[in-house]
């Protein structure tokens, strides 16, 4: 890639978060997209999420993405934003368990999660990353001759 193009994206120049920048963005949303795998195929889903220390804690009823979680792992969290100046993207990889210890649970409980779906039965899951990545775009392109 030449000098000129180093950098530089449709949406303006990008920006490497640095790991601490991406927990605080992450921390301070609540929203994200989770990736799974189903089989051999991706799959996504919407999510309400809170850090927890260095972790993810999100609830999920049962269903589709429990069972996929069961059979493999193996996730990513993605959230984002638009705005009028620039736009950010955090990726967090890591693997996702299911909370079973009542000590879990109960610290889990005092974790401030929105409701997506008011479900009767739920389970807490706690991504444990492996690798956190953010970018920063900046919405200008330079015009020149």
């Amino acid at each position: 890639m030449s000098d000129e193009l180093n950098g530089w994206s449709p949406r303006g120049p990008v920006t490497e978060l640095s790991e601490a920048d991406c927990w605080s963005l992450l921390a301070a949303n609540t929203f994200g997209r989770l990736g799974l795998i189903d089989g051999d195929r991706p799959d996504i889903f919407p999510i309400y999420y809170q850090t927890d220390g260095g972790s993810i804690v999100f609830r999920t009823g049962t269903g589709t993405k429990s069972r996929e979680l069961l059979e493999n792992g193996s996730v990513v969290l993605e959230i984002d934003e638009v705005a009028e100046h620039g736009s950010w993207s955090v990726v967090l990889r890591g693997a996702a368990e299911f909370l079973t210890a009542p000590e879990e649970i109960e610290a889990a409980d005092l974790l401030a999660l929105p409701d997506w779906i008011p479900v009767t039965t739920y389970a807490y899951v706690r991504i444990r990353p492996s690798a956190v990545r953010g970018r920063r775009f900046l919405r200008h392109v330079h015009v020149g001759r």
